[in-house]
């Protein structure tokens, strides 16, 4: 049952993967990637890439994810040419926090949109520097 499971849930991520993009009209794009532990006998986290927008008329819509080894310039480029490939068009504004690789792809493959850096990563670094300085230790989390 668990197989069968395991097949049917990546069929449907494989399809959800390929299908076309072309009739978003994408006004805000957001690219992050999230740490899971994926192999939990190893304790090995991987990075999950991921895309998502706010439409034109303001509908939200998860555009892709991929793992990715790292959070670097050749996930990412490979990550957005396909989402390219599949008919992604070029979006107002990309958000996403710093990683140097994310910013290089995102140049690279959307030279044109006005990059934008994540107000939640802003505040959590902002916070965390703060908190520093005051001798506090602690987690925020918007």
């Amino acid at each position: 049952m668990a197989s069968r499971l395991s097949e049917v849930l990546w069929e449907e991520y494989e399809a959800f993967q390929r299908r076309d993009l072309s009739g978003f009209e994408m006004e805000y794009l957001f690219l992050d990637a999230i740490y899971e532990t994926l192999r939990s006998r190893w304790g090995v986290k991987e990075a999950v890439l991921v895309a998502w927008g706010i439409t034109r008329d303001g509908r939200k819509v998860l555009l892709g994810m991929a793992l990715g080894s790292k959070e670097g310039f050749r996930d990412w480029l490979e990550f957005l040419r396909d989402l390219v490939k599949r008919g992604l068009r070029l979006s107002t504004t990309i958000t996403s926090d710093r990683p140097p690789g994310l910013i290089k792809a995102v140049e690279a493959v959307f030279g044109q949109s006005l990059r934008i850096r994540c107000w939640v990563h802003k505040m959590r670094n902002l916070s965390s520097k703060v908190l520093l300085r005051c001798g506090w230790s602690l987690r925020v989390s918007f």
